[in-house]
């Protein structure tokens, strides 16, 4: 995936679009015994740094996270990692030697990794569950690491999406904290785990138009993603309220675009037409009605302004969204009950189109 490389300031691009090579060599407590070792809390603290950005965690959270994380003492200890901000969303294609999270004391994060395992097996054993082996391909999503322990005896490499969880609720997300392996449908997997591998090749340069379209199509894929896999909890209604009103935010930007219709608006969104019309079952109102609404009240506006009286009905209509001099006549007829030229008439007159219902 390629980009243009237009200037950006320093700031930006450490803001924006930093992105991190780097190999850890890890200090261990030489007290510990058997198999594995734990780490010291000055190599959390860097290890955390990279794979959150500049967002480190207080002392009392490093000190419980380094008594929970244990490497193989038999092998070499490694970490490597390459990190972007994409938009909302941090990626990080990490790759490290054994390791053992185990006994992490209770903590929920207010960010979603969902993970993509490329590489390696990883054991992670529910605290009231039986353990579960995850094979390269699987794809988990990790919302309270203190739920379960985690074990590799191997070295793994793993591609993180890092999803903050307000961007989900306000999608209509909701994710359990006691479940993690995402199964189901699987249609988005190959593209979203393309677009965000793409992100963290050192040879992407983008532009800020370039990211800023990348930001969406990432954070979009990523909760259709969790949309139909079948590992998550989703409040159906709240979530096809959601898109409701982001389909009626569409709206209002783009009704004077005549060539706006229920497919073009789902196209917009990024969701299947068939998604959005059901997303508008039982509301009392229809795509088209709204759209139909956005643009009579835009006509309505110019109709009975002093602004609008220089143009004709058809300019007027050409600027509200509609095709024809006919469509406007027709909706400010069925909603007000009155010709345009009515209308221009009674300017003088406040006059308000009537809400429909949402």
């Amino acid at each position: 995936m390629t980009g243009g490389r237009g200037p950006q300031t320093i700031g930006a691009v450490l803001r924006r679009c930093w992105r991190v090579r780097y190999a850890v060599a890890v200090g261990t407590d030489e007290h510990s015994a058997g198999v594995w070792r734990s780490l010291t809390v000055q190599d959390v603290a860097r290890v955390i740094a990279q794979v959150k950005g500049q967002h480190p965690l207080p002392q009392s959270a490093l000190e419980t996270i380094a008594t929970a994380v244990s490497v193989r003492r038999d092998l070499p200890v490694h970490f490597t990692a390459q990190r972007r901000q994409i938009g909302d969303v941090g990626v990080a294609l990490m790759s490290m030697s054994g390791i053992r999270v185990a006994g992490l004391a209770a903590q929920r994060s207010n960010t979603v990794h969902l993970a993509f395992l490329l590489e390696g097996r990883v054991q992670m054993t529910p605290r009231e569950s039986a353990p579960l082996v995850l094979e390269p391909g699987a794809c988990f999503m990790i919302t309270n690491w203190s739920s379960f322990d985690v074990e590799a005896q191997e070295g793994t490499r793993a591609l993180h999406l890092l999803v903050p969880e307000a961007v989900l609720r306000a999608r209509g997300v909701r994710v359990k904290s006691t479940r993690f392996r995402l199964e189901g449908s699987t249609t988005l997997k190959g593209p979203l785990l393309a677009l965000a591998m793409s992100t963290v090749d050192p040879e992407w340069s983008p532009s800020a138009s370039a990211q800023r379209a990348t930001a969406k199509a990432l954070e979009d894929l990523a909760i259709a993603y969790l949309a139909e896999s079948d590992d998550h909890e989703l409040d159906r209604a709240d979530l096809r309220a959601q898109l409701r009103r982001r389909s009626v935010e569409e709206i209002s930007l783009r009704h004077r675009d005549a060539a706006l219709n229920p497919a073009a608006l789902a196209r917009h969104l990024g969701v299947s037409l068939r998604h959005l019309q059901r997303a508008y079952e039982g509301s009392g109102t229809t795509i088209s009605d709204q759209i139909l609404r956005y643009r009579t009240e835009s006509a309505v506006t110019l109709l009975s302004s002093p602004a609008g009286r220089s143009l004709t009905v058809a300019e007027q209509a050409r600027i509200a969204g509609f095709s024809s001099a006919y469509e406007v006549r027709s909706a400010v007829r069925s909603r007000l009950g009155m010709l345009p030229t009515e209308l221009r008439a009674a300017s003088q007159d406040a006059i308000s189109v009537p809400e429909s219902a949402e």
